[in-house]
């Protein structure tokens, strides 16, 4: 009994993290054509860490500040929503407000409020779409995905010298949603054997 409380603990949280690192991507593409019409409309680009390519042990202790930084980001969102809930009493309406709150904070800070509103809409409609349906796990890796993606300097030519290193991080996160993915089905086959029969 303990041990299938156990597994089915862990496909819940294996679920939550491969949910963490998918909302993790997609910030990572919205924010990224956000920064993708700026540089087209002339604005200075924006530049990626150098700091992730320097070797393993800078790498992982980048990862331990981003890890720490996320869980405080992630409680700051969860009681931000939490108050809004409580003093407004309407779940879509208490949504609604958290949006426009982070939004507007965010898009104080852009020279091009017209580009990045809607890309901070999409981002905190996620951001508040995982505190109600996921929970706490998907956001804090939701927040550490997009943060360690959007500072990789990415490349399609192998020959630079930081390829392999910027490889090596998206390769950690596919295996990261690997784990996810093979630990949420909680022991049960991907396929059912009377498929191939």
């Amino acid at each position: 009994m303990a041990t299938k409380l156990s597994t089915t603990a862990s496909a819940l949280v294996a679920r939550d993290v491969l949910w963490g690192v998918l909302l993790g991507v997609v910030w990572t593409v919205v924010i990224s054509a956000g920064f993708f019409i700026l540089n087209r409309l002339g604005e200075v680009p924006q530049l990626p860490s150098q700091a992730l390519l320097t070797g393993g042990r800078e790498l992982v202790g980048i990862w331990l500040l981003n890890i720490m930084g996320c869980i405080g980001a992630t409680i700051e969102f969860f009681f931000a929503m939490f108050l809004l809930r409580i003093v407004l009493r309407n779940k879509w309406l208490a949504t609604a407000v958290f949006i426009a709150l982070w939004t507007a904070n965010n898009s104080l800070h852009n020279t091009r409020p017209e580009i990045f509103v809607p890309v901070w809409l999409v981002v905190f409609g996620i951001a508040a779409y995982a505190v109600t349906r996921f929970g706490l796990i998907s956001l804090a890796v939701a927040i550490f995905t997009a943060n360690v993606l959007l500072n990789v300097p990415y490349t399609f030519d192998f020959s630079n010298w930081y390829a392999t290193s910027a490889l090596a991080v998206l390769l950690s996160f596919v295996a990261i949603a690997g784990w996810g993915f093979y630990t949420s089905l909680g022991g049960q086959k991907l396929f059912r054997e009377d498929l191939f029969q």
